[in-house]
């Protein structure tokens, strides 16, 4: 029994049968992802690929005769790699892994054996922004020579070399069905609609709970690290530390089934006060929370309200016209006492003439330290 970096237990029964990879034509058999299967599945066949070299037949029947009287139980390829194992899998009625597969020709001209009649299941793996391998015609070659119902098409964000992490993923999410992150926490899984926000709740299961603390901490830290990250989320464990935090909302934007930003707040007796923001970094999914947020700050019926700064609160303020807490009794009675340091209306800033009335809006900035640092905020929203 092995364990892998950053994933669960792989048990022997989950490894029964050969996982083969084939690499792509600038790559070999002894790179990370050769190294991350070796290291983590008793029952590998990684051979090197002499694409300039060898004759694209010696190659082809040199693994097929290798295979023929093995059980495999999933053929990974990559590009060039990707399209000879398109092929044996159709020989060998093996299920396959392919990333960016050069299905519809190569720059060498090679052509491997295309003859096998088997439709296994095909994984196929796109890079959106793949200038070598293009995904439409990926696609478009598969819809004319494969069976619709036997492929599924799947895009990374990613262009034709695969990372290390996308490589793992992908793979153990056909080796290990069982393993659950929280890009597989689907949004249909929450009964949740295509661009439609969605409440979820914290797992109660701690192996679910712990896989989902990795991938929202990666969020939060993409949508903070321009700004030094987020005051009291420094590590995975942080996410769900703060079990104040009992408002957490999903959305999924873009063509897979997995939340592309989530946002999270606080049930107080003013309402509930939004805590904070995570996406992948698309602009997709900066836009769907930027909207979000506008649209709850401004609809007195939720009493949904925030602390915000820096240039989010000109944008929701001059962009969206979101309302304005100026009130300094009431933004204290709301925050508690000794939580402002200080209140200046305007913001300070504003009024030595180092930023205009644009760029820091309003006139209810105060002071708070958070994180042990000082911070000019201004509250927004429509609390109770």
């Amino acid at each position: 029994m092995k364990y892998l970096k950053n994933w669960n237990v792989i048990t022997e029964s989950q490894e029964d049968g050969v996982i083969v990879f084939l690499h792509g034509l600038e790559s070999s058999s002894n790179g990370s992802k050769a190294e991350f299967l070796t290291n983590n599945f008793s029952d590998t066949y990684i051979p090197q690929l002499n694409y300039k070299e060898e004759s694209s037949d010696d190659i082809f029947n040199s693994i097929l005769s290798n295979l023929e009287m093995s059980k495999v139980k999933l053929i990974i390829g990559s590009s060039l790699g990707g399209y000879l194992a398109y092929c044996l899998c159709k020989k060998l009625n093996v299920p396959g892994l392919l990333f960016n597969p050069a299905l519809y020709g190569n720059s060498l001209g090679i052509q491997f054996d295309d003859s096998g009649t088997y439709t296994p299941n095909l994984t196929v793996v796109l890079g959106k922004n793949d200038m070598v391998v293009k995904p439409n015609i990926v696609v478009e070659y598969l819809m004319n020579n494969y069976v619709s119902s036997q492929f599924n098409i799947f895009y990374e964000e990613i262009e034709h070399r695969v990372p290390a992490e996308i490589f793992e993923k992908w793979t153990l999410k056909l080796i290990n069905p069982g393993i659950r992150t929280f890009e597989e926490f689907k949004a249909s899984e929450v009964g949740a609609k295509k661009g439609v926000w969605t409440k979820f709740n914290i797992p109660r299961d701690q192996q679910e709970k712990d896989e989902y603390e990795e991938d929202i901490f990666n969020m939060i830290d993409t949508a903070y690290k321009e700004i030094g990250g987020y005051a009291k989320i420094k590590n995975p464990d942080d996410v769900f530390a703060d079990e104040t935090w009992d408002v957490w909302k999903g959305v999924d934007i873009d063509q897979d089934d997995e939340f592309d930003c989530i946002v999270w707040g606080e049930t107080t007796p003013f309402g509930i006060k939004s805590c904070g923001v995570g996406h992948d970094g698309s602009d997709e999914a900066k836009k769907g929370y930027l909207k979000l947020k506008a649209d709850d700050f401004s609809d007195r019926s939720k009493n949904y309200y925030g602390e915000v700064s820096d240039k989010l609160a000109a944008i929701l303020i001059n962009k969206y016209k979101v309302p304005v807490i100026e009130d300094e009794n009431k933004i204290r009675q709301i925050l508690g006492d000794g939580k402002v340091q200080e209140f200046s209306g305007v913001h300070p800033d504003v009024k030595t003439g180092k930023l205009t009335e644009r760029d820091a809006p309003g006139k209810g900035w105060y002071k708070r330290i958070i994180g042990g640092h000082p911070h000019w905020k201004i509250m927004v929203g429509n609390p109770k």
